[in-house]
């Protein structure tokens, strides 16, 4: 990829170079509250420069400086302090079947785009309480190795109409909402809103909200939670309501996925 603005290429330089520099990752998990931002897949946090600070609540504020990254998993509730003058941070998650970094400095923020795997498998087994510090930090600094030999590309901003659908739909995923729900929350008929929202995300707000909750449930599944658990803390109305669209995705109810999954797990 050519980087043609310099303050993009000396952050993506900093980037490539976290896998050496990295020593240390926090594992961000559990809070019950409900005030801050989650994800249902593995998210990512390092600082490139100064300091980098998570907010989270209920809890204390995590503070990461160089070689220092927080691996939050999914469900946490979190903020992303604004960063403070000469700090720059970096931030993985993944979207759209594949892995999107935000570069980030005061008052300015680039978003790219590589290839989904192998970071978001070594991202997941990192988040398991199976991995122990040492082993989560070479995932970490596996995962990160993409970046060496991955081709980066711009990500094309959102439409105003789209980026509220997608905050609302980011913000309330895992509470049971509707489809209806999104679409309202752009502001535009449901027609029009529809037609933005899948050209896109490639996805309807359907798919995409039912994608999101399954990719969450996955996550607790391997974790050893029970399948009517799952079904409530994933937004799913009813456990029945869960299971059929879990078998519709992966062709085996949670229980049988979960049996497989445990041997990787454990």
């Amino acid at each position: 990829m050519a980087l043609l603005d310099p303050d993009l290429a000396r952050l993506w330089v900093a980037a490539g170079s976290l896998p050496r520099e990295l020593r240390r990752v926090v594992l961000v998990a559990g809070g019950r509250s409900n005030d801050g931002d989650t994800h249902t897949v593995p998210t990512l946090v390092a600082a490139l420069a100064g300091v980098v600070r998570i907010e989270r609540p209920g809890g204390r504020p995590l503070d990461l400086a160089a070689g220092e990254a927080a691996l939050i998993a999914p469900g946490t509730r979190h903020r992303h302090a604004p960063l403070r003058a000469g700090c720059a941070g970096y931030s993985q998650g993944f979207m759209l079947g594949r892995s999107d970094i935000e570069l980030a400095v005061p008052g300015r923020t680039w978003l790219l785009a590589i290839p989904e795997l192998p970071a978001r498998t070594l991202l997941e087994r990192a988040c398991l309480p199976a991995s122990g510090e040492r082993e989560r930090l070479g995932l970490v600094r596996d995962a990160l190795a993409v970046l060496a030999v991955g081709s980066a590309q711009p990500v094309a901003p959102m439409p105003a109409a789209v980026e509220r659908m997608w905050l609302f739909l980011r913000r309330e995923r895992l509470s049971p909402i509707t489809a209806a729900d999104v679409l309202r929350a752009s502001g535009l008929g449901p027609t029009r809103a529809h037609l933005l929202f899948r050209a896109y995300f490639a996805e309807t707000p359907h798919q995409l909200l039912t994608r999101h909750r399954l990719e969450y449930a996955r996550h607790l599944l391997a974790r050893g939670e029970g399948v009517a658990a799952v079904a409530a803390a994933c937004g799913f109305r009813t456990r029945r309501h869960f299971t059929a669209a879990f078998r519709a995705a992966h062709r085996a109810s949670p229980r049988q996925w979960q049996g497989r999954a445990a041997p990787e797990a454990g």
